[in-house]
């Protein structure tokens, strides 16, 4: 293979990948570097929105930093964000008066499922001064809601991801002619079925097990006559029944709390 040499700035970085001068992979990959290890996690490639994934939690997902995107579209004079990209779409559907569709996509431990909850999350906040109530509880957290519920019973621990989606998700959020979240169809589909049986050394199977061993409260852990992960056969086989830096306790609190 032909080897280019990168003859960018490695001072200088791009927020648009568009306006280089040199569009071979050294460049790319470099410039994605320099912008990652300032923590500047979105790069524009036109209206493509590259996200890398830091491993750590950034403060720019606060109210502040959503009423700054809000109503701006894609706008290049801001720092690309996933907030603009919903919020674009979000503009689009009212001025086009029609659906909008965001793909987010990416390899295993990409932060797919964060990207989703992210755009969610940003749309409940731009709608909430009028979202419309339902048994006390705001449709749009009750979508927010789903969340937890979906990765216990949906997501896993793999040697490459804490918190693996093992199943494709479709979200579909619904809006009134006064453009209210009203509501959401959530569809699911390839689940990875065998892992209920057949976990790979070093990883667990779904979460909720691994939630209710460590969760349960001990009345109900008599009645139901539940033990610790290591007292079953499907649990153990892997050797991994722990997540780094994560609590199957508070977890199973979210998951309690969603299901209410």
């Amino acid at each position: 293979d032909e080897i280019l040499p990168c003859t960018m700035s490695l001072t200088e970085d791009y927020d648009d990948m568009l306006f280089m001068s040199d569009l071979h992979e050294a460049s790319l990959m470099t410039n994605l570097r320099l912008r990652t290890d300032r923590d500047q996690i979105y790069t524009w490639t036109g209206s493509i929105l590259l996200s890398i994934n830091p491993n750590k939690k950034l403060p720019i997902y606060t109210d502040e930093v959503v009423a700054q995107y809000k109503g701006q579209g894609l706008c290049k004079t801001l720092p690309p964000h996933v907030y603009a990209v919903a919020d674009n779409a979000f503009g689009s559907m009212l001025s086009e008066n029609h659906d909008q569709t965001i793909l987010v996509s990416g390899e295993s431990g990409a932060g797919k499922t964060v990207v989703t909850r992210l755009v969610l999350g940003y749309l409940s906040k731009v709608c909430r001064t009028v979202a419309v109530q339902a048994g006390g509880i705001a449709v749009d957290a009750k979508i927010l809601q789903s969340g937890p519920l979906l990765e216990s019973f949906g997501n896993a621990k793999t040697v490459r991801n804490d918190n693996s989606s093992r199943h494709g998700r479709f979200y579909q959020v619904q809006f009134d002619d006064q453009h209210r979240i009203i509501g959401a169809k959530i569809s699911n589909f390839l689940l990875e079925k065998s892992r209920v049986t057949h976990v790979a050394h070093n990883e667990r199977c779904y979460h909720i097990f691994y939630q209710l061993c460590a969760g349960c409260p001990d009345a109900e852990r008599a009645e139901l006559a539940i033990g610790s992960w290591e007292d079953y056969r499907y649990l153990k086989q892997s050797g991994c029944g722990h997540v780094n830096g994560v609590s199957d306790v508070e977890e199973f609190e979210k998951t309690k709390a969603a299901l209410s």
